[in-house]
């Protein structure tokens, strides 16, 4: 009977330790590319923009996460231009014990799998509430260097301890908690549920294939205004 026990304890033990948690987001921007009436375009683009969210998924275990676009419910021209400056082609994994961060994405036609570094964060005493947990506020920013003009983008973090992890959306990790909401430059990225120890099986896909490159050059193949 002892035996028996032991069995049931182990078995349930290996089935949670299995399971993977999700952390769904929503992504907008509440800040405009430019002020200009006179150019339609960008008037077009900043209200496509202004106007349209995409939901994306963070998928994460004990060790490793991997954060990707959950599903494009529409297929709208608004929708295609979101789906451009939030980045929905591209996908994330990191493992926080290798250190090892990689975004696989498409640049005009082809397939790169980029290596990233981990962010200097700098951590503040502010605090909010989002739901039931605490969150306490981080900073840190990155320059996007390219064959014009360089840019230093600003970000803004807010992590929760009470989730054990260093997990966050768009590659973001390296702080005590997981991140519920990030301001990357432009683009705001919020929680909207989160399921611990989820019952669907949510796999962690590490992206294997594309053209291997550094950030660097993956910024000289982008336009500015690319996310």
């Amino acid at each position: 009977m002892q035996k028996i026990v032991l069995l049931l304890i182990f078995f349930i033990s290996v089935a949670v330790y299995s399971q993977n948690s999700t952390i769904k987001y929503t992504v907008s921007t509440n800040k405009a590319l430019g002020d200009n009436s006179k150019d339609n375009t960008l008037n077009d683009v900043n209200n496509a923009l202004l106007n349209t969210t995409l939901d994306f998924q963070l998928t994460f275990s004990t060790k490793e996460f991997f954060y990707e676009l959950d599903e494009l419910l529409d297929d709208g021209i608004n929708s295609k231009i979101a789906s451009i400056f939030f980045g929905a082609s591209k996908k994330y994994y990191t493992n926080v014990n290798t250190k090892e961060c990689l975004l696989q994405a498409l640049a005009y036609g082809d397939l790169y799998l980029v290596s990233l570094e981990k962010p200097n964060w700098v951590l503040k005493k502010e605090n909010k509430k989002i739901g039931k947990y605490t969150c306490y506020k981080a900073v840190t920013e990155y320059t996007v260097i390219n064959s014009k003009v360089n840019f230093i983008k600003k970000v803004t973090a807010w992590y929760t301890p009470q989730i054990k992890g260093s997990f966050g959306p768009r590659g973001y990790f390296g702080l005590p908690g997981t991140i519920l909401e990030l301001q990357d430059d432009k683009i705001l990225i919020s929680t909207t549920e989160i399921n611990l120890l989820s019952k669907k099986k949510n796999e962690i896909k590490k992206p294997i294939k594309g053209k291997k490159i550094s950030k660097k050059e993956y910024d000289n193949l982008n336009p500015p205004l690319r996310n």
